[in-house]
């Protein structure tokens, strides 16, 4: 079977994207970081890079896969926010 996508970090697995905020609307940016490489992030300077590593995996998740990650990172911070706010209360 012929593999059907390129290699790099941009569609590996274990690459997190990063976002940015403008007119209040969420766009990717060039920039992201790798969850499993035991590479040093100043190597890649934080963005994907057409070469890859050893670890590089396909990323199978779909658009609503990722929402859902987004949308239980948010939820898990407004909770760590709550427990600061009422902290704070006392």
């Amino acid at each position: 079977m012929k593999e059907t996508t390129d290699k790099n970090c941009a569609n590996c697995k274990f690459f997190y994207r990063h976002y940015g905020l403008h007119k209040g609307k969420l766009h990717e940016i060039n920039c992201g970081h790798c969850l499993k490489s035991s590479i040093r992030q100043n190597t890649f300077k934080f963005s994907p890079t057409k070469s890859v590593c050893n670890l590089w995996e396909e990323n199978f998740s779909t658009n609503s896969d990722k929402q859902e990650d987004m949308f239980n990172c948010l939820q898990n911070i407004k909770n760590l926010l709550d427990e600061y706010y009422l902290l704070l209360k006392k």
